[in-house]
């Protein structure tokens, strides 16, 4: 069993609060990214592609959140996180999400066939109600954004940037490893969110499987 993490120590915004989320990062979605942002079939359509860095998969958003509840709840987060092994899941061929109706940005779904990274987020937001935190109940849908539609969308602009994705096979799409859990801080600009990790807690057994 890893030993926990140290408590994180984020800097607040003006309130002492900070835009936080629970997830795992995906580095292995960067090769996509670029092939996405790249595809000549996409670079005149509305999206707002994700910094290859901050790729991830959100496990529990926890909105402004004073950083002082954060830091005394991550010892018993990291701890749940813990107890459970280190994994690998699939990467699928990104699509509009949440559908295509109603699309919001372009993210790859994830294969989590046997269901471990659902027990993983299960656990989690376990601890984080435990702690306080009043989170939306939702169907976890695990997926990496990795661009976000610019509204307001013209007539057949998410059709034209559903048909781009469905024309190419994506060789980046594959395995990758999940060896932790992250409490990451997210702030917003003019051009987009940018995300830094607060604290992260390594699961069991990570780099051995």
């Amino acid at each position: 069993m890893a030993a926990l993490t140290d408590q994180p120590t984020p800097t607040p915004g003006n309130n002492g609060s900070i835009r936080a989320f629970l997830a795992v990062r995906v580095p292995h979605a960067a090769g996509m990214l670029e092939g996405l942002r790249s595809d000549p079939d996409l670079l005149t359509l509305p999206v707002r592609w994700q910094m290859p860095e901050g790729l991830h998969i959100t496990l529990a958003f926890l909105g402004e959140s004073p950083s002082r509840q954060l830091a005394a709840l991550w010892p018993d987060v990291a701890r749940r996180a813990q107890q459970h092994q280190s994994l690998k899941l699939g990467l699928l061929q990104p699509e509009l999400f949440p559908d295509s109706r109603r699309p919001s940005v372009v993210a790859a779904p994830v294969n989590d066939g046997r269901g471990l990274l659902q027990a993983i987020q299960t656990e989690a937001v376990q601890g984080l109600r435990d702690g306080g935190f009043d989170l939306e109940e939702r169907a976890f849908r695990p997926h990496v954004s990795l661009g976000r539609l610019r509204p307001p969308l013209l007539r057949g602009q998410a059709a034209a940037i559903a048909a781009a994705l469905r024309q190419r096979q994506w060789p980046e799409a594959g395995t990758f490893a999940v060896e932790s859990v992250c409490l990451m801080r997210s702030d917003l600009f003019p051009d987009g969110a940018r995300y830094s990790v607060l604290a992260e807690a390594s699961l069991n057994d990570s780099g051995h499987r």
